[in-house]
C-alpha cells in the first residue's frame, strides 16, 4: 500500500495531567497541515492510554508499555514505526501552534540539505519568557553545541531518511538530555536550522525537573561535553574542559571565577581558525552576556560598571533603562565588563 504520510508526529506519555495532556492532542489534530500520523506512546501510564482512546482520529496510533521505559527508548520505537517523510517530536505538556507543522515540512521541501529544523517557544504555566536558539546561523549552533542544548527539542522536525541511512537512534543509556546528546553527534555547520518565529507553547511546572534529575542531567552534560572536546580547536583540554563546563552552567560563574571565565574565553577564541574567530567570539561572549545578566551578583556588578560609564553610554539610574539597552550595546557592555 501507498504510503501518503508526510509528517509522524512522535509523543511520549507518561502520567501527564489530562488537562495537559487533550489540549497537546489537540494541537496535533488541529494542525492546518493535516497528512499527518500521530504516533503516541504511553510509557507505563494506564490513564494515559484512556484519555487517548477518547479521540477517534484515525492518525493517531498507540504504542501502550506495561511499566516506564523512558523517553529514549519509546521515542526509538515511535521512530521505527514511523511512516512519514518527516519526525516532529511533540511534548504531552505543550501546544503546538496551529501552523507549526505546515511552516516545517515547508522550510524542509525549500531546504533538502537541513536534516533538522527547529523553532522558538513561547513559556506557559510559571513563566511567560520566550524561549529561542540566540544565535541561529548554522556555523553558530555547532559552537553553541559544544557545551548547552540550544534547540528546543518539542519543536524539532527530522528527516527520516537521515536517520534510517546511517542508522541513527536516541541513546537509550541517557535518562534525559537524549536530545543534546543526539544533536551532538549529527550536528554539522551546514544541516541544522532554526526557523526564528513561536511554533510551541512550552508549559513550566514545578514537577518537571526534580533535584534528582537536575543532578543527572548535569552528569550526563558533562559526559557530553567530554566528547564535544575534541571538536574544538584547543592546545590545553583542560583549560577548554573548564570554560565549556561554565558556559553550560555546570561550573557556575560568579564574582571570584568571572575573570578567569573570560581570560580562559580570550585564550580559546584565539586558538580558532582565523575564519571561525569571530562566529567564535560572538557565541561565547553572548552566552557570558546571558549568564551575567541572570546572576544576581554579576548583574549588580555590571550595573555598577554602567553607572559609572553612564557619560559613555548615555544611560541614566533606570535598572529598567539598562536592561531595555542591553541588547543595543551588549558589546559594548562586555568590553567594559572584562577590561
Amino acid at each position: 500500500m501507498k504510503n501518503n504520510v508526510t509528517v509522524s508526529v512522535i509523543m511520549p506519555t507518561y502520567n501527564t495531567p489530562e488537562e495537559y495532556l487533550q489540549k497537546a492532542i489537540e494541537s496535533i489534530l488541529n494542525q492546518t497541515y493535516s497528512n499527518l500520523e500521530f504516533i503516541i506512546i504511553c510509557d507505563g501510564s494506564c490513564n494515559d492510554a484512556k484519555i487517548i482512546e477518547k479521540y477517534k482520529d484515525k492518525r493517531i496510533k498507540i504504542i501502550k508499555h506495561i511499566q516506564n521505559e523512558g523517553i529514549a527508548k519509546s521515542l526509538n520505537e515511535a521512530i521505527n514505526m514511523a511512516r512519514g517523510k518527516y519526525i516532529a517530536r511533540m511534548d504531552s505538556d505543550d501546544i503546538s501552534l496551529k501552523d507549526r507543522i505546515k511552516q516545517q515540512v515547508e522550510f524542509m521541501e525549500k531546504n533538502p540539505n537541513i536534516i533538522l529544523c527547529g523553532m522558538d517557544a513561547k513559556c506557559i504555566g510559571n513563566s511567560n519568557r520566550i524561549k529561542s536558539t540566540y544565535n541561529i546561523k548554522p556555523q553558530e549552533i555547532e559552537i553553541q553545541l559544544l557545551y548547552i542544548n540550544c534547540i528546543i527539542h518539542p519543536t524539532v522536525i527530522l528527516r527520516k531518511s537521515f536517520l534510517d541511512e546511517n542508522n541513527i537512534r536516541y541513546n537509550e543509556n541517557f535518562q534525559c538530555s537524549q536530545d543534546f546528546e543526539l544533536w551532538s553527534r549529527i550536528v554539522d555547520d551546514s544541516n541544522f536550522a532554526i526557523i526564528p518565529k513561536i511554533g510551541l507553547l512550552y508549559r513550566v511546572h514545578n514537577k518537571q525537573i526534580s533535584k534528582e534529575k537536575s543532578d543527572i542531567q548535569k552528569k550526563l552534560r558533562e559526559e557530553i561535553i567530554n566528547r564535544n572536546i575534541k571538536k574544538i580547536s584547543a592546545k590545553n583540554i583542560k583549560e577548554t574542559k573548564k570554560l565549556l563546563l561554565s558556559l553550560s552552567g555546570n561550573v557556575k560563574m560568579n564574582m571570584s571565577n568571572y575573570k578567569e571565565v573570560i581570560n580562559l574565553t580570550e585564550i580559546i577564541i584565539n586558538e580558532q581558525k582565523e575564519n571561525l574567530k569571530n562566529c567564535y567570539k560572538k557565541v561565547f561572549y553572548n552566552r557570558i552576556f546571558q549568564i551575567i545578566i541572570s546572576t544576581k551578583e554579576l548583574r549588580n556588578h555590571l550595573i555598577e560598571i554602567l553607572k559609572e560609564n553612564r557619560k559613555l553610554i548615555n544611560l541614566n539610574n533606570s535598572k529598567y533603562l539598562i536592561y531595555k539597552t542591553f541588547k543595543i550595546i551588549e558589546g559594548r557592555i562586555l568590553s567594559l565588563f572584562y577590561k
